[in-house]
């Protein structure tokens, strides 16, 4: 049986309609009497936890969110450890925890918070429960935020407007959201250990990315490389290292090219009213 927590109030349009097996709870992870009775009744023998705040344009600097995130996810950690059922726990990390410049100065409120929850995670955990965070790497695919990069580049050469781009000159390692969700329950049953990549292991530029997908739209003369400047969080690479999922099995199913043409599709057969912004990453 698989329980989801999820915001009351929040749209469950990405939840799959009568999946047998699946039940959701409406509640707001900053209620701790809430999840407390949630752990209290249900026993969790395993859980993933992946709620944080992630609002495009506004979740790296967002002091007070994540802040917030991080001591939701404090309690619920503390409940994991302890209860006395609770032998697996998977949190989903971010890229930003290791790539160049980490730990620097300017580094973003996000990563700092995630790795903050990840060290006490792996330090602090009861006996006989494994912690393991997942450090995901560039994922699309369907029902993506419309704000963001691919889905934004996406939505604009669909509705035949020019879309302003940076060089696209930074690294990065896309991988398809359905091999991120294989690749969680590959580490929820395997021994992944402290930390893992979530990632394909082929790096590209984010120019091929978006001229990949100019070619799935038919739309490459659309795309305006340089025509947006890169902002400051965006200037870095992001590169993964695959080997420990792949040393429990775990490969991605989809392509890259296949992923993003699937992902094209999708978007014209869900997206009724094509608009976008005038200039993405």
């Amino acid at each position: 049986m698989v329980e989801a927590p999820i915001r009351s109030g929040a749209s469950e349009h990405r939840l799959p309609a009568g999946a047998s097996g699946l039940t959701t709870w409406p509640l707001d992870l900053s209620d701790g009497d809430a999840v407390a009775s949630m752990f209290t009744n249900l026993r969790p023998d395993a859980v993933i936890h992946l709620a944080w705040y992630a609002e495009p344009g506004a979740y790296l600097r967002n002091v007070e969110r994540n802040l917030g995130s991080l001591e939701n996810s404090l309690r619920l950690l503390r409940l994991a450890s302890g209860g006395r059922s609770t032998r697996r726990v998977v949190l989903a990390g971010t890229c930003l925890e290791s790539v160049a410049g980490a730990g620097g100065a300017h580094e973003p409120i996000y990563a700092v918070a995630k790795r903050a929850l990840h060290d006490v995670a792996v330090r602090s955990h009861g006996d006989g429960m494994q912690v393991t965070c997942a450090h995901i790497f560039s994922v699309f695919g369907p029902w993506e935020d419309e704000r963001r990069a691919v889905p934004s580049v996406i939505r604009g050469l669909l509705a035949g407007r020019p879309v302003d781009v940076g060089e696209g000159t930074q690294l990065r390692d896309y991988v398809h959201v359905s091999d991120v969700a294989c690749a969680f329950a590959t580490i929820l049953e395997g021994d992944a250990g402290p930390t893992v990549d979530v990632c394909s292991g082929e790096p590209r530029s984010l120019r091929e990315v978006f001229e990949e997908i100019g070619r799935a739209t038919g739309r490459n003369d659309l795309l305006r490389p340089g025509a947006r400047a890169t902002g400051a969080d965006e200037r870095f690479d992001a590169v993964g290292d695959p080997s420990p999922l792949r040393a429990l099995g775990w490969r991605p199913a989809l392509p890259f090219v296949q992923g993003m043409r699937e992902t094209v599709a999708w978007w014209q057969a869900h997206d009724q009213v094509l608009t976008a912004p005038d200039s993405v990453r």
